[in-house]
């Protein structure tokens, strides 16, 4: 009998000295450190692995639970939270632009703070820190890079539905915009910046393309708001024809001259496809 016993309990040590094989293990290890670069100064390019773009995949039995565009884009930025720290007498400003890199919504604005001859600069006055700017230009990097499949589930993520539309209808033809036009996504991400960040601080930030506005489409749009032009070409010489004589060839002359600058002023404005990423004050 004793020695049954003692087989029996040395059969319940040996046992439960051994963990069993789906025992979860925990690592002891400090986490390894951060592999974030700092942003590329200006002009040089930015980096498509300067800044993390995209959160961690989710584990296959929480992607079930959520929406599967939950996988591809982040989380509320903190920043879309975030009040208003403080009130300073603000005066205008002139308007800032970014330009995107190698003019690719997927390679993004370069990651610094717009050019500005104004001293400090007008983030400083207007409550935008380095951290607010960063998040946002990496939320418009990482809606260009959505593929087609992507864009499809994006529309019903809240953070990009929080935007206060028209109505149904408006809403519904963004969605179908947006679907097969990757820039319309992006604008509709500016559009949510600006009413949720960038206005409160009486900032407007606009997404053009040439002389096209992307942006503004979705929100309410800003009463009597400055929409900057964004280049000014100079016009082409135009072919050298013969001078016939008379009044009459004169006025035709005329009015040719008058078709032929409306013309090209249309082709110049046609023919400018940079992206530019304008900040303006809704100051007035």
């Amino acid at each position: 009998m004793i020695l049954a016993e003692e087989k029996s309990d040395a059969g319940i040590v040996s046992s439960s000295s051994q963990s069993p094989p789906y025992a979860p293990s925990f690592s002891t290890q400090s986490p390894a450190a951060s592999s974030l670069r700092p942003p590329p100064p200006w002009p040089a390019s930015a980096s498509d692995t300067a800044l993390p773009l995209s959160p961690p995949p989710l584990a296959p039995h929480c992607a079930r639970a959520h929406s599967q565009s939950a996988v591809y884009l982040p989380a509320v930025p903190s920043s879309l939270t975030r009040p208003v720290a403080f009130k300073l007498p603000r005066t205008p400003f002139a308007p800032m632009f970014l330009m995107a890199e190698g003019n690719s919504l997927k390679r993004g604005f370069p990651v610094v703070l717009p050019p500005s001859p104004q001293v400090p600069h007008p983030f400083e006055l207007y409550d935008v820190n380095e951290t607010d700017w960063t998040q946002f230009l990496d939320e418009m990097r990482s809606a260009a890079r959505l593929t087609h499949k992507d864009r499809s589930y994006a529309y019903a993520v809240p953070i990009l539905s929080a935007i206060p539309l028209v109505n149904v209808a408006v809403a519904e033809a963004i969605k179908h915009h947006f679907l097969s036009k990757k820039p319309a996504l992006v604008s509709l991400l500016v559009d949510k910046w600006n009413h949720h960040f960038f206005h409160p601080r009486s900032i407007e930030v606009i997404l053009m393309r040439g002389q096209r506005r992307l942006s503004g489409q979705s929100d309410t749009p800003v009463a009597g708001l400055y929409t900057p032009r964004t280049v000014k070409f100079a016009a082409p010489p135009l072919a050298l024809r013969p001078e016939p004589s008379g009044d009459g060839s004169k006025k035709n002359k005329n009015k040719d001259k008058g078709k032929d600058k409306d013309r090209d002023k249309h082709k110049d404005e046609d023919r400018d496809k940079t992206y530019r990423l304008f900040i303006v004050s809704m100051e007035a």
